[in-house]
């Protein structure tokens, strides 16, 4: 995964790249050392959904980098909302409640 985060460094004009996996997730800011955590392990028979979970990943890094987080601290934060979204789900009656108000006006 750290060649794929230095190839986007290399090729983009990021700051920062981060990746996720199973296993692991790694970041790094352009000119620093790259920074590696490892995943939440969940077994696969407690496991919901992984629909949303790299979205919740995502959300999350980027609210951590906006904060300005250390990156390790954006990771950790960041694999716990994965973890939590896999292992609970998407609160599916709250999104259901969301579309309903916006196409009905509200």
């Amino acid at each position: 995964m750290r060649k794929i985060i230095t190839s986007i460094l290399a090729l983009t004009l990021s700051a920062v790249a981060f990746a996720a996996s199973p296993q692991s997730e790694e970041a790094m800011r352009r000119g620093e050392e790259g920074v590696y955590v490892p995943s939440f392990r969940i077994p696969a028979s407690e496991i919901v959904s992984s629909v949303g979970a790299g979205d919740a990943f995502c959300a999350t890094m980027l609210y951590a980098l906006h904060e300005d987080m250390p990156l390790a601290e954006g990771l950790r934060m960041a694999a716990a909302a994965a973890w939590f979204h896999s292992k609970w789900g998407a609160p599916l009656e709250a999104y259901l409640a969301c579309m309903d108000a916006y196409l009905s006006g509200q």
